[in-house]
């Protein structure tokens, strides 16, 4: 029986992940027959980040520095007004176009507690929303979907922390916010053993929704940039912390690296797309959402620092190279190994002393589709309320 179903993730963050991650759950959802809203919680701690990207950290905050930071910021903020305000109408126009919003908005957890809900069953959706770092410091109860009344089943679908764990002083709180779930699933095979702990429930780790869909629907889904035609040849750069992370040397950036593939495979270019900033390379280039995903179906080479980056590399079968950020450590190293191919994830561009583009994709897709099985069971049955099966968070080859 079609379920009504409420979802709760980052849909408003202007991330490429984020807004794909939430698309890609409610399209399968609504593939298995279900009614499905994304609900408009648009905390405002959340659009701050968005607004004032351009802002730095000091190790202190004496009156001065509180101004120099408040200064450059909008310094920085007016010299990428043009692009801060691109970014902002993309992905303005992919969340009203691509995404099933509830009729109500709402800013603060009391907005949502106060709101009226018809939902069968509500889901925090994927993405790091357990992460208190994202959410200004504190676990924020809409994510764990507090304001739901008990007549309506709560369900996680590979939620992430961010990490294994999370400090001692949360401890308390997130294991009184577990206890709502009759579902709890996650993105990181290595949180499963503290949430276990902390619930006292089975947790099961599951793909990133953007995984469950597969090539040719991505195919379909996504537009091709407007010069396309012109677009051939080339590497494609992904980059969330910044074209320099890692050194300040060019050879160990994610740019260095790729001018080493550029040069070694006789490419055309390096085409950049950034989500982050960096503050000798201030400036930004942005897509439209849609077009993210072209851009990994017809690259010929893939570096990235990102997640989601890695994720469209493996949709796509696109050799690629991910440089590790402390904060993406342990999710992209979960789903590399699952799938064979820890060897893609390097600490720095200079860990790579021979570059190597052929990967075994026939196996890794065998691996792919058993895990993409699971995990939309797994889905399948917490959405209709029966016995939930087991995840596996590695795959033999066949």
């Amino acid at each position: 029986m079609p379920e009504k179903i409420g979802i709760i993730t980052f849909h408003r963050a202007e991330n490429y992940g984020a807004f794909l991650q939430a698309y890609a759950l409610q399209t399968i959802l609504r593939e298995q027959g279900h009614r499905v809203e994304i609900i408009d919680y648009a905390p405002k701690y959340l659009e701050q980040v968005y607004k004032h990207r351009h802002r730095i950290t000091l190790p202190t905050d004496t009156v001065c520095q509180k101004f120099l930071k408040f200064f450059y910021g909008c310094y920085m903020d007016l010299l990428n007004f043009g692009t801060i305000r691109r970014r902002q109408k993309y992905f303005a126009s992919s969340q009203y176009h691509c995404l099933n919003l509830s009729p109500a908005s709402a800013h603060t957890f009391e907005e949502l507690s106060a709101s009226e809900m018809d939902y069968t069953c509500c889901i925090s959706g994927s993405d790091q929303i357990w992460n208190p770092k994202l959410t200004n410091g504190q676990l924020d109860p809409a994510y764990f979907l507090a304001f739901v009344p008990s007549s309506i089943r709560s369900i996680a679908y590979a939620v992430s922390m961010g990490g294994p764990s999370l400090e001692p002083t949360y401890r308390s709180e997130l294991q009184k916010y577990l206890q709502t779930y009759t579902n709890i699933s996650v993105r990181e095979g290595s949180a499963t053993p503290y949430l276990e702990q902390l619930s006292k429930k089975p947790v099961v780790p599951v793909l990133d929704p953007t995984l469950l869909l597969t090539q040719k629907h991505w195919n379909n889904f996504f537009e091709s940039p407007r010069f396309s035609e012109n677009l051939s040849n080339f590497i494609f750069v992904y980059s969330l912390a910044g074209p320099f992370q890692n050194s300040r040397l060019g050879k160990n950036s994610v740019l260095g690296l790729s001018d080493r593939l550029r040069k070694t495979y006789n490419l055309k270019r390096v085409i950049y797309v950034g989500n982050g900033k960096d503050k000798i390379y201030p400036k930004e280039t942005y897509i439209p959402p849609e077009e993210f995903p072209w851009y990994f179906a017809h690259a010929a080479f893939v570096v990235t620092d990102s997640y989601h980056g890695t994720i469209f590399s493996l949709i796509n079968k696109t050799p690629f190279y991910t440089i590790q950020q402390e904060s993406n450590n342990t999710r992209v190293a979960d789903l590399l190994t699952s799938l064979g191919l820890r060897n893609r994830l390097v600490s720095s561009a200079s860990e790579i002393t021979t570059i190597h583009s052929e990967i075994d994709w026939d196996t890794v897709e065998k691996k792919l589709t058993v895990l993409r099985t699971h995990s939309l069971e797994y889905l399948t049955k917490a959405v209709m309320n029966t016995e939930s099966i087991e995840g596996v968070t590695s795959v033999d080859s066949p």
